[in-house]
C-alpha cells in the first residue's frame, strides 16, 4: 500500500473512485507524482466529500506547497467555490474562473471527479468525461482495480 507519511491522516479513500472517464476499484490513490499525490478525493464525515490539493514549489517537484486541506483553502490564490454536502468546486481566483477540481459524493463507497485542471498550478495534468490528459497521455475507459495508484511518475 501506499506510504502512510505521504497521506494526511484522515484520508480515506473511497472503494471507486471514477476520474475523468476512468474507474478506480480500491486503489489508494490516482496519481502520485515523485511519491507524492498533487490531489486526493476521500470520505470525509456522513455525506461530505473532503479534497487534499497541493502543487510542487519547484521544477524539481521535491517540495510541495499544501493548496487545500479537507476543503478548506490554505492559499489566497485557490477558492473552494463550493463545497456542500454532496460535492466540492475547487477554483482559482483568475479570471475567468476555471475549475482545478469539481466531484461529488455519489455514494457511500463512490466519488467522482468531474474536472480535473491541474494546469493552473503547473502540472500537465486535466480532463473531463472525454478523459484523463496527463502529459501527452490520454486515459480513457480504464479500470484499475486492488493497485495502490492508478499512475505515479517518478522522473
Amino acid at each position: 500500500m501506499y506510504f502512510a507519511e505521504h497521506l494526511p491522516p484522515d484520508y480515506i479513500p473511497f472503494e471507486r473512485l471514477l476520474i475523468c472517464g476512468n474507474t478506480l476499484i480500491n486503489c489508494s490513490v490516482p496519481l502520485k507524482m515523485k511519491g507524492k499525490p498533487p490531489f486526493l478525493v476521500g470520505k470525509g464525515p456522513g455525506p461530505i466529500l473532503w479534497v487534499w490539493l497541493s502543487m510542487p514549489e519547484n521544477k524539481k517537484i521535491d517540495k510541495w506547497l499544501s493548496l487545500v486541506q479537507k476543503n478548506i483553502s490554505t492559499n489566497r490564490r485557490i477558492v473552494v467555490a463550493s463545497a456542500g454536502e454532496s460535492g466540492v468546486i475547487i477554483t482559482t481566483i483568475a479570471a475567468p474562473l476555471q475549475p482545478v477540481l469539481a466531484a461529488t459524493r455519489d455514494s457511500e463507497v463512490q466519488a467522482t471527479i468531474h474536472t480535473l485542471d491541474l494546469r493552473h498550478i503547473g502540472l500537465r495534468v486535466f480532463g473531463d468525461q472525454k478523459g484523463l490528459v496527463l502529459g501527452t497521455n490520454t486515459l480513457i475507459g480504464n479500470t484499475f482495480e486492488n493497485v495502490d495508484t492508478m499512475l505515479s511518475i517518478d522522473g
